[in-house]
């Protein structure tokens, strides 16, 4: 739609009383070129939306960021999206011309979506398969720089490209469907990218690690070429209208910001009713009459950026959301966490049409939402509800955390290595400086103690049963807490001495839900050396899915350095499944290892004991994708109030001549939304405790400037400024007429 009524502003308003008959339009068959133009937007905007869907969980995952600058990388990104049509709209209609813009930005948007294909590729560091020294960050930000400039620059090109192909009137029902179709070639390439992209992320491996992002990123940047070249096969076969600018003309912009600027530079004149009066010597009395009227559309967009502001959050902080939901799909196939942002391109599909035949027609009968103004009120509040809802999930969601330490705090787990000792369990306590007493128990059936938080300090420890193990070499023992980091204590027998043992783990605790969903196994290693399967050196424990166990890409190895009593570091496996567990070519056991969760996998040599003891650290995402419905049902109902009516206020609200500006002032309430969301994030980083309050914060925001709205809506006076030209030109042709005659 966004593209429609773009369109829509840059065609002349057709005098409908002067149309031909409806047999003159079949002289003028449907244009060649259309299939061309469609097919360019269908892959370009499959090319966006699937770049789009994975960029805060790659820039996470990959590239390392915390959730919230993943966040405000996104943001910024869509900001300069949404900045760039100004300049597209300019060049376009100043310089060098529709066709010309389209194809030569199109190259640069290309260009940035190799570009950032090539950094997803990464270096060599964490076992990756990438390019030795690859500065892959800084190649991913120069691609987003060029993907934002190259979309936002051909943004208002491509529509208005088409409705070129058509003349007018004569063809106006044909330039109609033409826009409905490309509205449909619009929301379809989304659809099917925010589909598609992520199963590919999740789904195939590549590079040494279970996922592929430079697949993922590969194919949208594909897409953009095949755009590209569907584009300009078109103008090889010579099928296009190309109309190019009069560059004698001045750009409306930049005379509107010009008449603004002399206005407020200029002394009050007799008569002045508006600071713009000051304008009329310099430009005229209609112009500044049409700036005027923008002025005062603009006054009513002041509190539009907030709606954007929540909108846009759907692929940062709903996505991260979703990262820690169960995305299981009725035991079909799993849902990523980024795949659920289709929902809203199906819903706005579903719901446009439900809204134009049955609800404004039933709300019309009770003389509600009547007006523009009503409809965007309502928007508002629905935006602000949505995020309601999605802070009171996450609340719920929270109950299914684990029990992270707090700031200042640490975590201890400890583990029981040593050879069975039935009926007792092994005692210790812990004393520090800031605490005193702090006593553990480690179960002689599970092997571990529950998790405990503790402040951040070096502990020594004492040892209060000993299940008839010698322990007095272990009084001299520490044990030291990190700051919000979950360490290990592990006890075993040194055979030699046949005394009991304890020593920290030389790695930390994954206890952290990944922002991709998938689980991290660490292992614990006890007397491997007895072990069946095991070798003098090069042991490796390999996690094979028991539905596809010979499939070596879908293997995960974790290598051993030890033969006796260690740890390994945490090691995100792929999709969450039944493993069946082998060391080197012997199977150890089975495991299921589930979406969200993390796990300390104890293998064991030592006698009496079991090989394979799991223990689940964090527990698995239960809370299901599906939970996120509603708060998309009501953002989606919101955006057909908000989205779409604030377009066709702008349209009919604005002089043909002041249509352009409009739709540019329009695109900058969206880039406006998305700069209060990198400075709201920022500013609250660290200091709301949940990330539900932060979605309050949101919702409270938007609720206040709907009120805002609302009180400003009061005193505005409608203005259809598409009848008032079409009145006009029904003046200047009887007018014409009238001369005639005489």
């Amino acid at each position: 739609y966004l593209a429609l009524v773009l369109s829509l502003g840059s065609v002349r308003p057709v005098h409908l009383s002067s149309m031909e008959p409806e047999s003159g339009v079949a002289a003028y068959p449907y244009p060649k070129s259309i299939p061309f133009i469609l097919t360019t937007e269908f892959c370009e905007r499959f090319s966006y939306y699937g770049m789009r869907a994975i960029l805060t969980l790659f820039i996470n995952q990959v590239v390392g960021w915390s959730e919230t600058d993943s966040s405000v990388l996104f943001h910024a990104f869509t900001v300069v999206a949404y900045f760039s049509p100004i300049f597209g709209a300019i060049l376009a209609d100043s310089f060098i011309g529709k066709f010309k813009t389209i194809f030569y930005v199109s190259l640069v948007y290309g260009v940035g979506q190799l570009v950032i294909t090539l950094g997803s590729v990464g270096d060599t560091s964490d076992g990756n398969k990438g390019i030795a020294g690859m500065p892959y960050t800084a190649l991913v930000l120069t691609g987003l720089v060029l993907v934002g400039l190259g979309t936002g620059g051909i943004k208002p090109c491509v529509a208005t490209f088409g409705g070129d192909q058509f003349k007018l009137p004569e063809q106006r029902k044909q330039s109609q469907t033409f826009f409905s179709i490309f509205y449909w070639a619009v929301n379809l390439g989304s659809l099917f990218s925010m589909l598609l992209t992520p199963q590919l992320r999740a789904r195939v491996s590549c590079l040494g690690q279970d996922y592929c992002y430079p697949l993922a990123f590969a194919v949208p940047a594909a897409l953009m070429f095949v755009a590209i070249g569907a584009f300009l096969v078109g103008r090889l076969c010579n099928m296009y209208i190309i109309n190019m600018p009069n560059r004698k003309e001045e750009n409306v912009l930049k005379k509107t910001l010009r008449c603004m600027w002399v206005s407020a530079r200029s002394e009050k004149v007799s008569g002045e009713t508006h600071w713009l009066d000051r304008g009329k010597p310099n430009f005229g009395d209609k112009f500044v009459a049409d700036v005027k009227a923008v002025y005062n559309v603009s006054f009513m967009m002041l509190p539009f950026p907030i709606f954007w502001a929540l909108f846009d959050q759907q692929g940062s902080r709903w996505t991260f959301q979703a990262s820690r939901m169960n995305g299981d799909f009725f035991g079909v196939f799993t849902l990523q966490p980024d795949n659920i942002q289709v929902a809203n391109a199906i819903l706005i599909l579903v719901m446009i049409p439900i809204f134009n035949s049955i609800v404004y027609p039933a709300l019309a009968k009770c003389n509600l939402l009547t007006t523009n103004l009503q409809r965007i009120g309502v928007g508002f509040f629905l935006a602000a509800l949505a995020f309601i809802v999605s802070g009171i999930v996450d609340l719920q969601l929270e109950k299914t955390y684990p029990n992270l330490p707090d700031s200042g705090n640490g975590q201890l787990i400890a583990y029981d290595m040593m050879p069975a000792h039935p009926n007792c369990q092994l005692k210790f306590k812990l004393d520090g400086a800031q605490l005193d007493g702090v006593s553990f128990e480690i179960s002689s059936s599970d092997r571990f103690s529950e998790p405990t938080n503790l402040k951040t300090d070096s502990y020594k420890l004492n040892m209060i049963t000993c299940c008839g193990f010698k322990c007095e070499d272990l009084t001299d023992a520490s044990v030291a807490i990190a700051n919000e980091e979950s360490t290990s204590l592990y006890f075993w027998l040194d055979t030699s001495a046949q005394t009991m043992r304890v020593k920290q783990a030389e790695f930390k605790n994954k206890i952290t839900k990944s922002s991709s969903g998938r689980p991290f196994v660490k292992i614990f290693l006890a007397a491997v050396d007895q072990v069946p399967g095991a070798q003098s050196e090069n042991n490796t424990i390999i996690l094979k899915r028991v539905n596809n166990p010979d499939n070596e890409k879908k293997q995960e190895r974790i290598e051993l350095d030890s033969l006796n009593f260690g740890d390994t570091d945490p090691v995100e496996i792929g999709k969450p499944t039944d493993y069946l567990i082998f060391l080197n070519d012997e199977e150890l056991g089975n495991a299921t290892f589930k979406q969200g969760g993390n796990y300390n996998l104890l293998v064991s040599g030592v006698e009496g004991t079991d090989t394979i003891k799991v223990h689940q650290v964090t527990p698995e995402n239960t809370f299901s994708m599906f939970w996120q419905l509603p708060q998309y049902v009501i953002m989606t109902a919101g955006e057909v109030l908000f989205s779409i009516t604030t377009m066709e206020f702008c349209f009919t609200q604005a002089p043909v001549t002041m249509k352009a500006v409009m739709l540019g002032m329009r695109y900058l309430t969206n880039a406006f939304g998305n700069i209060i969301d990198i400075v709201v994030m920022k500013a609250f980083e660290g200091v709301l405790p949940k990330q539900a309050y932060e979605f309050f914060l949101f919702g409270g925001l938007t609720l206040l400037c709907m009120a805002i709205f609302v009180w400003m809506s009061r005193g505005y006076q409608y203005v259809d400024y598409t009848n008032i030209s079409e009145e006009k030109k029904e003046d200047e042709e009887k007018e014409v007429a009238e001369k005639e005659e005489k």
